[in-house]
């Protein structure tokens, strides 16, 4: 394997751990919004479980206000879902590289750390060191 491969190697193994930790980030704060809507949809089922109970209506309140709450559970859990799929996709990726790199009897040692700054911008600190297994 020479220098240019070893290079694109080596870059291809970054991005992806990047990607990895980029959505990570993302699905923590995704989390924390999907957790209020969640905190919200049960508040409205409640209500309207308090509603049906008390008889405000003859309108079947609790149906009404179950199915709400339900549309804004799936709202607020959907985009992580789509998340979760997208950090499955880089790490099976991954998974491959490694597996590649096992074959030509290889290894790597990576250093990746993403956070991001006040902006909302991604800072990204990597490195890597491809070695030989003996």
């Amino acid at each position: 394997m020479n220098e240019e491969e070893k290079q694109a190697l080596q870059t291809e193994i970054l991005d992806t751990l990047v990607a990895i930790e980029k959505l990570q980030l993302k699905r923590k704060s995704l989390l924390k919004e999907a957790s209020l809507l969640g905190i919200i949809a049960l508040g409205i089922m409640g209500i309207g479980a308090y509603g049906s109970v008390q008889e405000w209506t003859e309108f079947p309140i609790f149906q009404g206000a179950i199915a709400a709450g339900g549309i804004l559970l799936a709202i607020a859990f959907r985009p992580l879902q789509q998340c979760k799929q997208q950090i499955d996709l880089y790490e099976k990726k991954l998974s491959e590289l490694e597996t590649w790199l096992k074959k030509n009897n290889l290894e790597y040692k990576a250093d990746v750390r993403v956070s991001r700054n006040q902006k909302g911008d991604y800072v990204v600190q990597k490195s890597i060191k491809l070695a030989t297994i003996k």
